[in-house]
Parts: C-alpha cells; sequence; structure tokens
C-alpha cells in the first residue's frame, strides 16, 4: 500500500510528504521531481514549450513509475486528478489523502514562495488569486470523489498534519 498526497498547489503536499515518510520510514517521491528529473526541464519550461498537454503527459508517467513501488508517500501534482486513468491508478495502489486549504491560505503561500513564481507556471492570465478561486472551483469534487480521507491543513503545521495522515492509515 501507498499513501497518495493530493491537493491544489501550495497546500503542503511536499512538506507533509516528506514529514510522513519520515514518520513511517517509507521513501518520498513527487511526481514533479520525477518529471523535472527525467525532462531536465523546469515545470514552468515543459509547460511553454508542450503546454499543459505534453505536461499531462509527462505526468502520467511519471505516476505510474511514482506508484510501481510499495510503502511510499507519494506526492502528485495539483492537476493530476483533471485525468480519469490517474484517479483510478491512485486509487488501485493505495490510500488517497486530500490536504484541503483554503483559498486564503493558498494564495497567501502561493504569494510568499518563490518557487511558486520561478518554477510553476501559472495556468491562466488572471491575477493569482482569481486563478486559485477558478482552479478550487474545478477541481474540489474530482478531490473529494478520489480522496479516502480529507485534512485540513489551515493553521496547522506540517508534522500535525502528517502525524494524523498516519494515525488515519
Amino acid at each position: 500500500m501507498n499513501i497518495v498526497l493530493i491537493g491544489m498547489r501550495a497546500c503542503g503536499k511536499t512538506t507533509v510528504g516528506r514529514r510522513l515518510a519520515e514518520r513511517l520510514g517509507w521513501p518520498f517521491v513527487d511526481t514533479d521531481d520525477l518529471i523535472v528529473a527525467a525532462s531536465g526541464l523546469t515545470i514552468r519550461a515543459i509547460f511553454e514549450a508542450e503546454e499543459e498537454i505534453g505536461f499531462r503527459a509527462r505526468e502520467r508517467v511519471a505516476l505510474r513509475e511514482a506508484l510501481g513501488g510499495d510503502r511510499r508517500v507519494v506526492a502528485v501534482g495539483g492537476g493530476a486528478v483533471l485525468d480519469d486513468a490517474n484517479r483510478a491508478l491512485m486509487r488501485a495502489a493505495g490510500r488517497v489523502a486530500w490536504l484541503r486549504a483554503s483559498v486564503r491560505t493558498l494564495i497567501e503561500r502561493i504569494r510568499h514562495d518563490p518557487h511558486s513564481h520561478v518554477g510553476r507556471p501559472p495556468l491562466s492570465d488572471a491575477p493569482p488569486d482569481v486563478e486559485v478561486r477558478r482552479m478550487v472551483a474545478a477541481r474540489e469534487a474530482l478531490y473529494r470523489a478520489t480522496a479516502d480521507m480529507a485534512f485540513d491543513v489551515d493553521g496547522r503545521t506540517p508534522e500535525s498534519i502528517a502525524a494524523e495522515i498516519a494515525a488515519s492509515f
């Protein structure tokens, strides 16, 4: 069994995932890291060169690789749930934990994370707060349908979230 972390960009999947993996003594895998390592490009560069469709194809390959083992904590990109096959693979490979953050928390984290501006592409021409609201509205039902459990992250430490996930699964 694996534990797969899903949720919006900046909800804490990578940070919580690392803490959870340490707690469980399992390896941690981030599909964005696999994509970057395999391509030698940043996520932003892939989006610019191949657009979202090219990135999503790479994401499917990375997800299959990440979930090819057992007893792993896997963090996936925020849009991985947009693909039916990805959702089915995540559910078949283990337990799925949705890290649920409020729009306000997501906007604040994105604004204060230099990696969000350098390595991650904007997904539309809209201002960040409008983009986040649109993405949450478009993806929330998919996160809910895919997840075995949801974990609210607002105002919590990564350690407390990791502990709750470990105790739940």
